[in-house]
């Protein structure tokens, strides 16, 4: 039986079950939608380039809403074929120029989508204005695919605002709501190229980090109120170089995104240690023979070895400069260790790196220090694999039973973007 993985936990679920499954989900779902409260409030709707062929199923189903639409916009799209006969129960508009566009804005909320996406159970506009706030500049929604048969599949459960997954994945495509016209218009100058909300929400990140003040809000619906075509799976906007922060590298699944290391701060590398000969040994070799980034010193720190062939080979280490060899004669303790080496440590950038570390990707640092050098990222970890290719580490998962896991070493190595 064929078979998909589902969640963080690797556990296989049958497809056939998991379909009942989200089906019964979505049944749930229709339920809380209707029992929420009727907003009142004017709404626009700014629809976009998407599978125009399927345009016809989004205005009907917008006109479907409890909250319904104060008017459609239709940007860069022909008007349907037979339009009276959808008996929308709205004001339908087109624009053909960016100038048209902005004219055509006023001031209310507006929800942006594109041409083929469906919002199917009747109460997903009033969810919508109920999440957005004036002080958020957008919020976005979880999404879901549609067959031809209509029968909805494939939920993305989104996380919330993470800005390097939007940069690398564009995980944020759709149904995208704004406050205000003037919201609107921000995203829609943001990207003078195309009408593509994922190009909008890369723009507006790249754009924060030009200003002094990084204090802005994003807030997610964790509820499925967008379905799009099936044919809209796996499809990538790639991301341009449109900013000198960083190179791309595009990917089938994704861009990686080297960014910008050019200045080379010193960067100090604190390897603490106790005996451990080989482990130091493939340690700092690794890190010599490989790195390709060239500003760095390493600090060794002896922790109370009292192996005679280890210590002479630190202190070889040492004379030959390949290491600063640091003696720390106390009881062990990681962050005190740690601590001590650092105020002696001469870098810019102090890199905590265990003893049985082994580099295996030269570019290694030029990707870890392009990211502490970002003016809202405080502190960079690297994805850790054992022997065997499975994980070690990929990064801490927050919320599980109030607290926090790891990715375990179960789930084989997948490919991350960095």
């Amino acid at each position: 039986m064929m078979t998909r993985t589902v969640g963080l936990s690797g556990s296989l679920i049958p497809w056939r079950k998991q379909k009942s499954t989200y089906a019964s989900q979505l049944k749930k779902q229709s339920k809380e939608l209707t029992s929420l409260d009727q907003t009142s409030s004017e709404l626009g709707i700014l629809v976009f380039p998407g599978i125009n062929s399927k345009l016809t199923k989004t205005l009907v189903s917008l006109s479907k809403q409890s909250v319904k639409p104060t008017k459609v916009i239709l940007v860069d799209i022909e008007l349907p074929k037979k339009l009276a006969e959808l008996n929308l129960s709205y004001a339908l508009l087109k624009t053909s120029s960016r100038t048209e566009l902005k004219q055509a804005l006023e001031n209310m909320p507006y929800l942006l989508i594109n041409a083929g996406d469906t919002l199917t159970q009747g109460h997903e506009l009033n969810k919508f204005m109920m999440a957005v706030k004036s002080d958020a500049q957008f919020v976005y929604s979880d999404t879901d695919y549609y067959n031809n048969s209509g029968e909805r599949l494939e939920p993305q459960y989104k996380p919330n605002w993470s800005p390097d997954y939007q940069l690398s994945a564009g995980y944020i495509n759709t149904g995208v709501m704004v406050s205000s016209g003037k919201q609107a218009k921000m995203l829609i100058n943001l990207n003078k190229e195309s009408y593509n909300i994922t190009s909008m929400i890369r723009a507006f990140y790249l754009s924060k980090l030009n200003q002094t003040n990084l204090d802005y809000k994003v807030d997610h619906v964790p509820s499925v109120l967008i379905s799009q075509p099936q044919k809209q799976r796996g499809v990538l906007h790639n991301i341009k170089n449109e900013s000198k922060l960083f190179d791309v590298k595009q990917s089938s699944n994704g861009a990686h995104l080297l960014w910008d290391s050019s200045s080379l701060p010193l960067v100090s590398l604190i390897i603490p240690t106790k005996n451990g000969k080989d482990l130091v040994r493939m340690c700092v070799e690794s890190i010599v023979e490989k790195t390709t980034y060239t500003n760095y010193e390493i600090l060794l720190v002896d922790n109370n070895s009292d192996d005679v062939e280890a210590i002479e080979y630190f202190k070889d280490l040492d004379k030959n400069g390949v290491v600063k060899l640091l003696s720390y004669p106390h009881e062990f303790n990681y962050s005190a260790i740690n601590n001590f080496a650092a105020k002696q440590a001469k870098g810019e950038i102090i890199g905590l790196v265990n003893n049985d570390i082994e580099v295996i990707q030269g570019m290694w640092l030029e990707y870890m220090v392009g990211h502490a050098l970002r003016t809202d990222v405080g502190v960079v970890g690297a994805k850790l694999l054992y022997p065997n290719n499975t994980l070690q580490h990929a990064g801490v998962v927050m919320g599980y039973g109030g607290g926090q896991v790891m990715p375990t070493n179960t789930l084989i190595n997948p490919t991350l973007v960095i």
